[in-house]
């Protein structure tokens, strides 16, 4: 999907608390983001209703009718400019990953445009906020699982209590998953991690007076033995070696 980014001009960044309603269709002249963080209902196009939920990411271009339904009302932010030219006239509609990226960074631009809505950083965060949504649209459904795998396992480089399969089983079927992720990857989910954490583990051994144990702890491995095995299983020396070398 193209799309090209011209001098922006930020209209509006705001959150709105909406009790249960109907808001009718409606139309701007200028390009709106909707991500809905709480609640339920439809979000009403003007070709069909959509399930509102958290997480729903909406991006309106100029003269796209829309609305909501609610009976229990929902949360949302919203962000309103112009400047923005992307292939096609009709509103794309995504998911935030779990790790909630979009969320992070819509909260941000909220922030910052609050304390002062003229600072240049607004603009580096919105350029960064759409940069993300394109890629995400970008994603098939499987390449979705795969990032959310990928995330689930940074997020747990240093825990030495994760367990994968049991993780991978709040995304779906750990079997199904595990094939997708080496499929697309080339390794299982459990080589990544062991990579991650291998890669995480080499700034660490250049720090005086921290020890072997330490930096195994450090990198989610409980037994010092098995983080000195995987290591050398990654690089071709032992992390005592490698520590004397670099």
């Amino acid at each position: 999907m193209r799309y090209a980014v011209a001098m922006k001009r930020i209209i509006a960044v705001n959150r709105t608390h909406a009790p249960g309603r109907e808001n009718p269709l409606h139309a701007h002249d200028v390009w709106e983001i909707v991500l809905y963080t709480g609640g339920s209902g439809s979000i009403l196009l003007s070709d069909g209703d959509r399930e509102l939920a958290p997480g729903t990411i909406c991006c309106f271009p100029p003269d796209a009718a829309h609305g909501e339904r609610s009976k229990r009302g929902y949360d949302s932010m919203w962000i309103m400019f112009d400047g923005f030219a992307v292939a096609g006239d009709t509103a794309m509609i995504i998911v935030d990953p779990p790790h909630g990226p979009c969320r992070s960074l819509a909260e941000l631009l909220y922030h910052e445009y609050r304390l002062n809505e003229k600072n240049p950083v607004c603009m580096d965060v919105l350029s960064l906020f759409i940069g993300y949504i394109m890629r995400l649209a970008s994603h098939s459904a499987e390449d979705a699982r795969v990032e959310a795998i990928k995330h689930m396992l940074i997020a747990n480089i240093g825990n030495a209590d994760f367990r994968l399969n049991r993780s991978l089983g709040m995304l779906g079927s750990p079997a199904t998953l595990h094939a997708l992720f080496k499929k697309a990857v080339g390794v299982s989910p459990l080589q990544h991690l062991i990579d991650l954490r291998i890669r995480d583990s080499k700034p660490l051994l250049s720090i005086r007076g921290l020890t072997l144990r330490a930096v195994s702890r450090q990198v989610g491995f409980r037994d010092p033995y098995h983080f000195s095995r995987a290591f050398k299983q990654k690089t071709g020396m032992p992390p005592a070696k490698y520590r004397a070398q670099h």
